[in-house]
């Protein structure tokens, strides 16, 4: 597995090209998505921003017009508590593993690397497991179907980027997309309770 892993790494980051090289650094740098974080956590503080009957669990619920603002805050909290799950796990398993990344990697460190070559491990990759963690929470959230969708390309183009950048291994990334979407999936049902006790407290009058 790990000789296949080098090879379809060597095959991804070897098809690179001078005119795409800004492009999958655009998309691997976090700074530049934080106005779209900052704006789709902004949106689920609004009831016009949900769509019924497509998963958005809050605006399912009888909850009192001036208290709205409180699913709000549940659903900053997940794509908060989201983060430093995705974060954290993967710093600890970087550090228990401890996968060089490819530019260490004796077999692969003569790749193509246009930013760098980042700390020393890689697996997992942190971007795979956070994008695809937020993409799964907030359109959960906000229950637009074609909200999924662009968010889940837009997760898939950051992870193919740190491949072809020459940050991860293609393990590390498939890694990294499943643990995010693991704990998108164990934050749902919580989310769900937080916004059924605003319900029974707050209800629409």
């Amino acid at each position: 597995m790990i000789e296949y892993d080098r090879y379809l790494f060597l095959l991804i980051n070897g098809a690179w090209h001078p005119f795409i090289d800004p492009v999958m650094e655009f998309f691997s740098a976090i700074a530049v998505w934080i106005p779209l974080y900052l704006a789709l956590a902004a949106a689920a503080f609004f009831r016009k921003c949900y769509a019924t009957g497509c998963g958005g669990y809050a605006l399912t619920k009888t909850i009192a017009p001036g208290k709205f603002w409180l699913a709000g805050i549940a659903a900053l909290g997940v794509c908060l508590v989201g983060y430093l799950a995705c974060d954290w796990g993967s710093n600890l398993v970087k550090e228990l593993v401890a996968r060089p990344r490819p530019g260490y990697d004796p077999l692969t460190a003569e790749g193509h690397f246009p930013t760098g070559r980042g700390t020393s491990y890689g697996f997992f990759s942190a971007h795979a497991a956070n994008t695809f963690c937020y993409a799964i929470l907030i359109s959960s959230v906000l229950g637009r179907r074609w909200l999924r969708i662009i968010l889940v390309v837009w997760a898939t183009v950051v992870s193919y980027s740190r491949i072809y950048l020459g940050y991860h291994f293609p393990l590390d990334v498939a890694v990294g997309t499943i643990y995010g979407i693991c704990v998108a999936i164990l934050l749902i049902k919580p989310y769900k309770f937080v916004i059924d006790r605003i319900a029974e407290k707050y209800p629409a009058r």
